[in-house]
């Protein structure tokens, strides 16, 4: 149990969303360069390969990458009316509701509308029934595992119900608020910053693209990233990270122009030779690429903490710290107050090596503990609650705390 095997499923994911973009490329507009061109478009969006990202332990990169999976396979039914194009999609939209609950439905009256308008007419009876079977049997999958849950930990559809439904999206949530463009402003200022400007070029670009494709998956992407964009604006509780599935489909429509510029100078007549052609795309990608791929470099391979930052991380870093003579942290007891998951990942991850760590919370101090303390929230309750011996641990944040008597 290390950080990189808590982030591996990430990293993974989003290789395999960026190869799926590949292999959808290359069977609908038969030419993977399209598929390359949005793929690096993606790594190189901050909101996509960043923290609750791609590079983080977190459930997102994997729910991205089901997400997409599901639309791209509604999307080749659309085309095809493939039996194997419905399986796929009710197999990856199972898995993404089993990934992050509600939050995979979102998209769904999108992809809806868009079948409703261009394959309607032309789907059978027998189509008919083997979406209501797909369907029936998501339904039961989803299903079982959540009444199954509830079984074995009553209160879990109530808890689902405060945090993913009603609760979360009706109401703030944590104080995790902000206005309507609040998403908006993310995308444009930080976390798709270098490409948001392609996105309505990439919009009338496609619509007006002589591949008939290209045409329906801009409207297709533009569909859902619109309907996707609305919904969570509306929500009461927002997080940057809840707009992480909308940056495949962003990557999409921003990579029709380069992509079109792309094919005009792969297939110009006034470049014959192939060697020079070679290093007209290669110049062009460079000009349009090379920019945002450093930032990406700088900002993942050479990152700094932000100041707000150091001092809520910094009992991870103690306890990341090599075991040696000069620093065991065995029996120390950190108190902290809230569910804080990092903790009880670096509490697992020292356990297996034979190190033991408490962690309590404020309610359950006792005169004798000496405590580990990183927040100053919970520093302030006992300097205010209790008589001390206090002395800096780690850095400027951990503190150790004697308790001697209450105040």
């Amino acid at each position: 149990p290390t950080e990189l095997a808590l982030r591996l499923p990430s990293a993974i994911a989003a290789t395999l969303t960026c190869f799926s973009l590949l292999v959808f490329s290359l069977k609908h507009l038969k030419s993977y360069w399209f598929g390359f061109i949005t793929s690096i478009i993606l790594v190189t969006s901050s909101g996509y390969v960043g923290m609750h990202g791609t590079r983080t332990g977190d459930y997102d990169a994997l729910l991205t990458l089901f997400i997409t999976l599901f639309a791209l396979a509604a999307f080749s039914y659309s085309q095809n009316r493939s039996r194997w194009n419905l399986f796929c999609f009710f197999l990856f939209f199972s898995l993404a509701a089993l990934t992050k609950g509600v939050q995979s439905v979102i998209i769904l009256p999108a992809i809806f509308l868009y079948i409703l308008a261009t394959t309607w007419r032309k789907i059978t009876w027998s189509d008919g029934a083997a979406i209501a079977i797909g369907g029936l049997l998501s339904i039961l999958a989803i299903g079982s595992y959540y009444l199954l849950r509830e079984q074995a930990n009553p209160g879990y559809l109530l808890a689902v119900w405060q945090n993913e439904l009603g609760g979360r999206y009706m109401e703030v949530n944590e104080n995790n608020t902000g206005g309507f463009f609040f998403y908006l402003q993310n995308i444009t200022n930080r976390h798709f910053s270098s490409w948001y400007w392609l996105v309505p070029i990439g919009f009338v670009v496609g619509l007006f693209s002589s591949q008939n494709a290209l045409r329906k998956l801009t409207l297709f992407s533009a569909g859902i990233a619109l309907w996707y964009w609305l919904v969570i604006s509306l929500s009461q509780t927002k997080l940057f990270w809840y707009a992480l599935p909308l940056y495949p489909f962003l990557s999409v429509i921003a990579a029709v122009p380069i992509f079109s510029v792309f094919e005009m100078i792969r297939k110009s007549a006034s470049i014959q030779k192939p060697v020079t052609k070679g290093i007209a795309l290669t110049v062009f990608m460079l000009a349009v690429y090379s920019g945002p791929y450093a930032k990406t470099i700088k900002r993942t391979y050479f990152l700094h903490e932000h100041p707000w930052d150091i001092g809520p991380y910094s009992i991870y870093y103690y306890l990341k710290q090599p075991i040696t003579e000069s620093f065991n942290p065995n029996g120390e007891t950190i108190c902290y107050d809230y569910y804080i998951a990092p903790l009880e990942f670096y509490q697992f991850a020292l356990s297996q090596r034979g190190i033991a760590i408490n962690l309590i919370g404020p309610k359950e101090i006792k005169i004798g503990d000496t405590l580990l303390v990183y927040q100053p929230e919970v520093m302030k309750h006992i300097e205010s609650s209790y008589k001390t011996e206090s002395s800096v641990v780690f850095g400027k944040s951990v503190m150790k705390y004697i308790i001697k008597a209450e105040n």
